[in-house]
């Protein structure tokens, strides 16, 4: 064991316990952004500190995009139940496109997973709204296993504009996986209870929406009270051929930068994608 990590367990030079666990924190980053934002050449031995990355993230801020996606997480035990509920989610976007898909997910489900309806609207504009379709249907329905993509639909996307997504679970569905995050940085969903899908889009009061933790159980229990996506993990984006991806892998690496700093990288012309390691 490195001496650094007994640190924390050491009093008076006598050492009263051992790690349970130790983890590295990496960031892979795109050299062509970085040298942009520096106007140089980005070296990594300069970031010290986590003022340094603050600093850094500052500057990538200054030149612009993240396009969101998850892995689900495997809780392996039903987190909590939603029916006749809406579940209704921002999701941050600093792409410019024309076209949108979906991916649905119940990768670590035990039962289907009902989506009695989906739609995308504008948060500004809320006259613009699609239904999302799979193969024309209206109800999604995903199996234990299945992830796959929606039917693709126009969309003009505008960077700057979240993008909301309403989910409708008409039906008592148990959560066994979802998406989780804990900021909202990145996205933040809410929930509330709606009878029938025609009201899904409905103007209500404030107190009426829930948080995560107030409808799952296991995540109220939960001391990093996370921000649950249930049935989807992923929105695609199509923009510009010369759009390239950043991508970073670790639930830390999420915490400090995809999420905690999640105001773009070179806006319209690259995408952060994210995957928590579990």
């Amino acid at each position: 064991i490195k001496e650094d990590a007994l640190g924390t367990l050491t009093y008076d030079g006598k050492i009263y316990g051992i790690p349970y666990s130790t983890a590295g924190i990496g960031l892979v980053y795109n050299k062509t952004v970085l040298d942009k934002a520096v106007g140089g050449d980005f070296d990594p031995s300069t970031i010290k500190t986590r003022s340094d990355l603050a600093e850094l993230f500052d500057q990538i801020e200054a030149t612009g995009a993240a396009a969101w996606k998850y892995l689900p997480v495997n809780y392996g035990t039903n987190i909590g139940s939603v029916e006749n509920t809406m579940q209704k989610t921002w999701f941050r976007n600093n792409l410019k496109g024309e076209k949108i898909r979906l991916k649905f997910t119940n990768k670590y489900g035990v039962s289907p997973l009902i989506l009695d309806r989906v739609m995308i609207s504008g948060e500004k504009d809320t006259d613009q709204r699609v239904q999302v379709t799979c193969r024309g249907n209206t109800k999604i329905v995903i199996h234990p296993g299945e992830e796959f993509l929606s039917d693709e639909f126009d969309w003009q996307t505008v960077p700057g504009e979240n993008i909301v997504l309403f989910v409708f679970f008409k039906e008592r569905q148990e959560i066994h996986c979802a998406a989780a995050m804990w900021s909202v940085k990145c996205c933040h969903t809410v929930y509330r209870s709606c009878e029938n899908e025609c009201d899904i889009m409905a103007e209500v009061s404030e107190d009426e929406w829930k948080e995560s933790r107030e409808i799952y159980p296991y995540i109220e229990a939960d001391v990093n009270k996370a921000n649950v996506v249930a049935g989807v993990c992923e929105i695609q984006v199509y923009t510009d051929p010369e759009v390239k991806t950043l991508a970073m892998f670790g639930d830390s690496i999420h915490r400090y930068f995809t999420q905690a700093r999640m105001s773009g990288v070179c806006r319209d012309s690259h995408a952060v994608l994210g995957c928590t390691i579990w």
